[in-house]
């Protein structure tokens, strides 16, 4: 009788966990990737989706996901000091153990950073 009831707690509180990780581990690859679009040396936006992918292994997001764009419309190769650089990726998480009900969450972080 007790054996389920804690197993069922134990394996709720590793899903939450690596639900929160994952929310946390998005969110500084996104805020990584945005500080190197926002540095003037990087040479392309294919650079920036590779950061962000690198930044967040566990993850396994892949490049496609993560969007990277000059808030000034222009091109990433002809953005100027000042331009604004967004980061854009869409994750969505996939629960280990299968909950009734719940077939994961997706979620969406952005970040933005000023070209120096």
């Amino acid at each position: 009788m007790v054996a389920p009831l804690l197993m069922i707690v134990l394996f709720g509180t590793l899903e939450v966990g690596r639900f929160i990780i994952s929310r946390e581990m998005l969110a500084y690859a996104v805020i990584v990737g945005a500080r190197q679009a926002a540095v003037m040396g990087t040479a392309d936006a294919a650079t920036v989706q590779t950061t962000v992918v690198q930044t967040a292994p566990l993850l396994s997001l892949s490049t496609s996901a993560v969007n990277v764009t000059d808030q000034s419309g222009a091109a990433f190769a002809a953005r100027a000091v000042g331009d604004v650089m967004q980061v854009q990726v869409t994750y969505q998480f996939q629960p280990a153990i299968p909950i009734p009900g719940w077939s994961g969450a997706s979620w969406t972080e952005t970040q933005t950073a000023v070209c120096q």
